[in-house]
């Protein structure tokens, strides 16, 4: 139409998807946008970006422009409805939000184990404002969040008991890609990998969704409007989720997206959706003045199309006075590590200058196989018994993770107590090394043949292992 030709050559401006402006001209662009910003860098400048019509149109005057006002920010994606049932007069214009909230100071001091389950996500800038202000108004708006605290560049609010951070780094002014950090306070039972999977989810959703063949701007995305033919909300885990947005967009994944696990080293996402199958496989993450490091794909789990295949993280609970016998056991569960169907883990890796028991405990949260060297010594150890133990009958119990205990040395079973308030004894596990003649428990230093015992051991782990994999 004519009135196209004039508004691409900057002559004229007009909204022709805007109902209540879809009749009218605008001869002066350049006065319109004047009138449009006095409102912005004053009113709603003041308001923090969250207003309602009332608070910055004086509701006694006729004023024609509050019409104008309002169609024409929300045609150029200045302003939105307020995304929450709640308030649903007000508006929101993201570039008005305060620069920084108290709030967010206050996150990091209360879960600063959040910054341990983060990802970040690079950009372009294009892409980057779009992004962060969809996912802003995007929780904003989510009935199931708690405690929501927004601002220019970000968004903190708790969800399923956890607290979760959102945050856009905006870029130096010689860099052309934003960084967006989505930190998930760290969870014993890994509800944390729920969250990161949704809110990965979503920032794909709001990349590359498509409506009625237009592709969507992120910003259009996150007016949360039900739109069948670009919600994601129904993938089900397990789905590959990069095959379902091109089908959505009719291309391929961009190689532009970039994802890291510590904000320093980037990997093309590009990279990671054709390795899930190889698990343990490192790839190449570019960093700083271009230097490369080596990243296990399985760090990602949480942003990929499916869950890569995962060696089993094993911790071992052990005595010091039975170091010998662990490391004839690591000896005996090499093919199980060069397989890799497990990756076991002792104290012994605790390098100078960690704090040993936060390495401990994080260690037996991300465990999926606990293995108990029984012996007095072992029973003696107040750590072992109120902390170690405790914590691995708890993720039996709540995860189904599994616990073997192996008998090293002679020891008086019958005797133990229960580890935990019901009750639940050591003894009620099944106990390995037994002869295959009578079926006894015979603890590993009994045995003729050490190796032997020690073999069986082995071959009850990796049974057990590959029994449980296959769930």
């Amino acid at each position: 139409t004519l009135p196209s030709v004039f508004e691409r050559g900057g002559v004229v401006v007009f909204f022709p998807e805007s109902q209540g402006l879809s009749d009218r001209v605008f001869l002066k662009p350049s006065a319109l946008a004047e009138r449009i910003y006095e409102v912005l860098k004053k009113e709603v400048l003041d308001l923090h970006g969250e207003f309602r019509l009332e608070d910055i149109f004086d509701k006694k005057k006729a004023d024609g422009f509050r019409k104008v006002f309002i169609e024409a920010t929300q045609s150029l994606q200045l302003v939105f409805p307020h995304p929450h049932p709640a308030k649903k007069d007000y508006y929101l214009a993201p570039q008005y939000f305060p620069e920084s909230y108290p709030i967010e100071d206050l996150f990091k001091i209360a879960s600063h184990g959040a910054w341990q389950s983060a990802f970040w996500v690079r950009v372009p800038l294009f892409y980057y404002k779009k992004l962060l202000h969809g996912l802003v108004l995007h929780y904003a708006a989510d009935e199931q969040t708690e405690a929501r605290h927004f601002w220019k560049h970000g968004i903190v609010f708790l969800k399923n008991g956890l607290r979760v951070l959102l945050k856009g780094l905006y870029p130096a002014e010689d860099q052309h890609e934003g960084i967006l950090l989505v930190g998930v306070e760290s969870s014993p039972t890994n509800g944390h990998l729920v969250l990161q999977k949704e809110i990965f989810r979503n920032i794909l959703r709001l990349l590359f969704s498509k409506n009625d063949g237009r592709q969507l701007s992120p910003m259009q995305v996150g007016r949360l409007k039900k739109d069948r033919e670009s919600n994601l909300s129904d993938i089900k885990p397990g789905e590959d989720w990069a095959q379902t947005l091109r089908e959505f967009s009719g291309e391929k994944m961009p190689d532009w997206l970039e994802v890291s696990r510590d904000g320093k080293f980037f990997v093309k996402y590009t990279d990671l959706g054709s390795e899930t199958e190889k698990g343990e496989i490192k790839i190449i993450a570019t960093g700083p003045s271009a230097e490369r490091q080596h990243l296990l794909i399985r760090d990602f789990e949480a942003l990929m199309d499916r869950p890569p295949k995962r060696a089993k993280r094993v911790f071992v609970s052990y005595s010091h006075r039975n170091t010998a016998w662990l490391g004839r056991l690591r000896a005996h569960l090499g093919g199980l590590r060069r397989s890799n169907e497990i990756e076991a883990w002792t104290d012994q890796e605790i390098l100078p200058g960690d704090l040993w028991d936060k390495a401990i405990k994080d260690k037996m949260a991300e465990a999926d196989v606990f293995i108990l060297l029984l012996s007095a010594d072992f029973i003696e150890s107040n750590y072992i018994w109120d902390v170690e133990l405790k914590m691995a009958i708890e993720r039996f119990k709540l995860e189904s993770k599994m616990v073997i205990p192996v008998l090293v040395e002679p020891l008086d079973l019958g005797g133990l107590p229960g580890v935990d308030e019901e009750g639940l004894k050591i003894q009620d596990f099944e106990i390995t090394p037994k002869e295959d003649s009578s079926g006894r428990l015979k603890a590993i230093s009994l045995w003729t043949s050490h190796e032997e015992a020690l073999a069986k051991v082995a071959q009850k782990i990796r049974e057990a292992v590959m029994r449980k994999g296959g769930q």
